[in-house]
């Protein structure tokens, strides 16, 4: 196993900045929202087009999350905040991340 493989130590005291930290958990509380209506939605026996409608904002809302949080490292990066092999290691993180399982 490589080090680091799956984990996000080598940047665990390189904080986001607090406006991407709001902005994510405002996002965070839709898409949390969507997950709520969709478990109501099933209970109530609605269609699947419906459920499926509202799966879809989920799986949406969850992608915008991450491209926010990638968004925001990236300007951590250009900032200067991480070293070559942080970056490396973070680009491996996200691509094992957005792999399809």
């Amino acid at each position: 196993m490589e080090k680091n493989e799956g984990k996000i130590e080598f940047y665990k005291d390189k904080h986001l900045p607090h406006e991407v930290k709001e902005n994510l958990i405002i996002r965070i509380n839709r898409a949390k929202g969507h997950l709520e209506s969709i478990k109501e939605m099933i209970s109530q026996d609605r269609t699947c087009e419906e459920i499926i409608t509202q799966l879809s904002a989920v799986k949406s809302a969850v992608n915008e999350i991450m491209i926010k949080v990638v968004e925001a490292h990236i300007g951590m990066i250009e900032k200067g905040n991480f070293n070559n092999s942080d970056v490396i290691e973070l680009v491996k993180v996200l691509i094992k991340s957005m792999k399809l399982k």
